[in-house]
C-alpha cells in the first residue's frame, strides 16, 4: 500500500468523510503539497530542500541541476517552469565553472544592461527575468551552463504516487488536507484539525515543527562559540600608572 493510500485512509478516519471520492482526495493533498513546498523551500537553512518524486522517463530520481548551451553572441537561456528558485548558475570559462553573479536590470540606472556590456565576452553576471537567464556581457563562444535550483513537490496524479517529502513529515499533508475539507467538517472537528495544522505550520510565518526541522537539519555547519569576558577587563577606563 503506498504512502498516499494509508495518508487518505487516515484523512477520512479523522474527518468523518468515509464517502470522499479519491479523486477528491488527490486534489486535497495536492494544495497541501503546494503549502508543504511553500514552507520547505522558504525555510532557513544550507541545506536546501528537494522532492524526491521527480522522476525521469525510466522512472529514476532526477536531482535539481540542469545545463544548457550559451551560443556565441547569444544573451540567454530559457528556463523550465520547475526551476522556480535558483541556487546557483556556473558557467565554464578556459574549463573551468565560474560562479556567476546575480545582477538586475535595475541595479543600472542610468544605461541599459546590454549597454553597460556591450562588448561580447566572458560572462560575468547573470540575471533572471520572465522564466530566463539573460547573460552580461553576451558570450563571445559557445560556453556552457549551469543551473542549480529548488524545486516544489511535484504533482500527484494518483493515490499510488510517492509522496515526495520527508519521511515523518505524511501527517502534516493529512492535516492540511482535512483544513481544506473547510465546510464539510464540524465547527469542533475544524478547530482541532486547525490546532494540529499550527502545530506544523506556526503561526504568522515562524515557528512549527516544519521550519525547525529545515532550519536545524544541517548539523555540519560549525557554530561559532563566544568566550565569556571575565567581568574585571569590562571597564573601558585605563588604569592609573599603566
Amino acid at each position: 500500500m503506498s504512502i498516499l493510500t494509508t495518508l487518505n485512509s487516515q484523512l477520512k478516519f479523522i474527518s468523518g468523510q468515509d464517502s470522499l471520492q479519491d479523486a477528491d482526495a488527490l486534489r486535497l493533498f495536492n494544495f497541501a503539497k503546494e503549502d508543504y513546498s511553500h514552507i520547505a523551500l522558504t525555510s532557513s537553512g544550507r541545506w536546501k530542500f528537494d522532492a524526491t518524486n521527480h522522476l525521469d522517463g525510466s522512472g529514476d530520481a532526477t536531482y535539481p541541476r540542469a545545463t544548457a548551451t550559451l551560443g556565441s553572441g547569444e544573451e540567454s537561456v530559457p528556463l523550465e517552469t520547475q526551476h522556480i528558485m535558483i541556487n546557483q548558475v556556473n558557467i565554464t570559462i578556459d574549463g573551468k565553472k565560474v560562479v556567476l553573479q546575480s545582477k538586475d536590470v535595475r541595479d543600472s540606472k542610468n544605461e541599459a544592461l546590454s549597454t553597460v556590456y556591450d562588448t561580447n565576452g566572458a560572462p560575468q553576471f547573470y540575471d533572471y527575468d520572465a522564466n530566463g537567464l539573460f547573460f552580461y556581457p553576451k558570450s563571445d563562444v559557445a560556453r556552457t551552463v549551469e543551473i542549480l535550483y529548488s524545486r516544489a513537490v511535484a504533482d500527484y496524479t494518483a493515490l499510488t504516487d510517492d509522496s515526495g517529502i520527508i519521511p515523518g513529515h505524511e501527517e502534516y499533508l493529512i492535516y492540511k488536507a482535512a483544513q481544506k475539507l473547510g465546510i464539510k467538517l464540524s465547527s469542533g472537528d475544524y478547530t482541532r484539525i486547525e490546532r494540529e495544522v499550527v502545530k506544523w505550520e506556526g503561526l504568522n510565518q515562524s515557528g512549527g515543527r516544519l521550519r525547525d526541522w529545515f532550519s536545524k537539519r544541517d548539523q555540519d555547519t560549525p557554530r561559532r562559540l563566544k568566550g565569556m569576558t571575565p567581568s574585571t577587563f569590562m571597564g573601558s577606563a585605563r588604569p592609573r600608572g599603566h
